[in-house]
């Protein structure tokens, strides 16, 4: 179903929104990031040409959960609780309703339990830091990591014990996101290849002004997401705009354009159209601008995206040996 004006895709988010909490759900009980960047795999994939804005995530297989050793330098108790045990935890951790949270509670709360690995750091009934590794479609060779912790002591012994545990000689590459003030840690834990200042945006109703191009045709992804594209007169795809994951409540969103089709506003169109539809669905669009990627940043607030104030840092890299 396609919607005409600005008024009729808020009224839709607004009446799905009003459905959930009449259901007994309340508004803001899971956050999303959304992240406005591209991803390269350094060890297969040459640099893309086009001007992109995210990343499309597939699914493997990933070894089953495992839990966290007991650390004496910490007094914490050994956890052998299932996953939604461990995530129950970490929620006490997360604001839910803030961009701030929203990647973290997504990939510790909510990514797929078959895919997903959680450790959790506690002192008696308090939990002093987490660690989830995910296996995603968009970097097959590399886990997909969030970290959190009150302390960076913490944080490091999270770090230590879990990307390269003593004894073991495989040095596996990470992605790892985290808060400004862990980097420190996350730089002593890897061998660094590429780190990032991101800005955390969400969409501003009242910015929000979509125009409809007829050029955009919606389709779908390899994972079953809806993404929206416009094709060129052969039949390539030229400008892309989709979803990552999502939430309840937020969905992360990301632009793809080919050198031949930028600056004539297609990225702008069919992010238009896949803002739309999330907001159909009573979700809230988010986008991550990396610190200096103008681009991607002026694309964003084209649409009605705003800075949220929060950041978050992103660490590519090798996990260093325990020794």
């Amino acid at each position: 179903m396609w919607y005409n004006s600005v008024g009729a895709i808020v009224g839709a988010f607004k009446s799905a929104t009003a459905r959930r909490v009449e259901g007994g759900e309340k508004f803001g009980v899971l956050a999303l990031a959304a992240e406005g960047r591209q991803r390269q795999n350094p060890y297969k994939n040459p640099p893309s040409p086009w001007g992109c804005s995210g990343r499309s995530v597939r699914a493997p297989e990933m070894e089953k959960e495992t839990s966290m050793a007991e650390w004496p330098s910490f007094q914490e108790q050994e956890i052998s609780q299932d996953l939604g045990e461990l995530r129950r935890k970490v929620r006490t951790m997360l604001d839910l309703t803030t961009p701030r949270d929203g990647l973290a509670a997504y990939y510790a709360l909510y990514h797929d339990p078959a895919r997903t690995r959680l450790w959790v750091a506690e002192r008696g009934l308090r939990v002093e830091g987490f660690l989830a590794l995910c296996q995603t479609g968009w970097d097959l060779f590399r886990l997909f990591g969030v970290l959190r912790a009150r302390r960076s002591d913490v944080a490091m012994a999270l770090l230590q014990r879990v990307l390269q545990p003593a004894g073991t000689t495989v040095r596996r590459p990470y992605y790892l996101v985290t808060t400004p003030d862990l980097l420190g840690v996350a730089e002593e834990a890897l061998e660094v290849e590429k780190v990032s200042l991101n800005r955390i945006y969400s969409l501003d109703l009242q910015r929000y002004s979509p125009q409809i191009n007829v050029l955009v045709t919606p389709a779908q992804a390899a994972s079953g997401a809806p993404r929206f594209v416009i094709r060129s007169q052969e039949g390539q795809i030229v400008a892309e705009a989709g979803i990552n994951w999502q939430s309840p409540h937020f969905a992360e969103v990301y632009v793809q354009t080919a050198p031949e089709a930028q600056r004539r506003g297609w990225g702008k169109a069919v992010l238009d159209s896949c803002i739309a539809w999330i907001l159909r669905g009573g979700t809230l669009p988010l986008y991550v601008v990396a610190e200096g990627n103008e681009t991607s940043l002026r694309l964003a607030e084209s649409v009605g995206f705003v800075d949220s104030g929060a950041r978050e840092c992103a660490v590519e890299g090798i996990g260093k040996a325990v020794r």
